[in-house]
């Protein structure tokens, strides 16, 4: 009888460790996973906060530089490598955004201007109406390879003349694939000259 109680209370004692071990093992457990949760819910919030404030801009530089005459149009690089202006008295400057008081270019287009037009998208192409009737053509360009300030002026079309001998007064052009319509404003007459090229621009 003494053998067989003495075993029973062994046995008690093995599971009682048993019922322990497996106590504290499932509240370590539960307290890793909701250690791991909050840690989570942390990390989603640091991740989530910046999205709920309002965005900041920080200035890094601020040029301001005093140019001749009245300005027509005004813009930026698509890479950001130069910023241009076009005056109405048909002159170009270029500025290194970088440096715009001590790097830029400055171009006479036209001696006898009378009107501008900017054709809208990527391509930078303007157009000068002259005061005898003619228009002129430009395209502003960069190296795409070259990260250096090296800005490109060059004709991107003939002189197109809309009536001889009067000024342009207003200016407009659009460009389809290799067909250039022009109009304009010349005395009391809006003129359309519509030309095709070989070459596809």
């Amino acid at each position: 009888m003494a053998d067989a109680a003495e075993l029973t209370n062994q046995g008690d004692v093995v599971r009682q460790i048993k019922d322990r071990a497996t106590s504290v093992t499932v509240k370590m457990g539960g307290t890793f996973v909701l250690a791991l949760l909050l840690l989570i819910f942390v990390y989603l919030f640091a991740v989530t906060m910046p999205l709920l404030k309002s965005a900041s801009v920080e200035q890094k530089l601020a040029y301001s530089l005093s140019l001749p005459g009245e300005t027509v149009h005004v813009g930026v690089e698509n890479n950001q490598k130069y910023v241009y202006r076009y005056s109405a008295q048909g002159q170009l400057a270029v500025f290194d955004p970088f440096s715009p008081s001590t790097t830029r270019q400055e171009i006479t287009l036209t001696d006898t201007p009378s009107s501008f037009y900017s054709l809208p998208g990527k391509h930078h192409i303007t157009a000068y109406g002259q005061t005898d009737g003619r228009v002129v053509f430009h395209q502003l360009s960069s190296s795409m390879n070259s990260p250096s300030f090296r800005p490109d002026i060059s004709a991107f079309f003939p002189d197109t003349s809309l009536e001889e001998g009067l000024p342009v007064s207003a200016l407009t052009f659009g460009l389809e694939q290799n067909v250039l319509t022009v109009a304009g404003q010349v005395g009391s007459h809006i003129v359309i000259v519509r030309m095709i090229s070989v070459a596809r621009f």
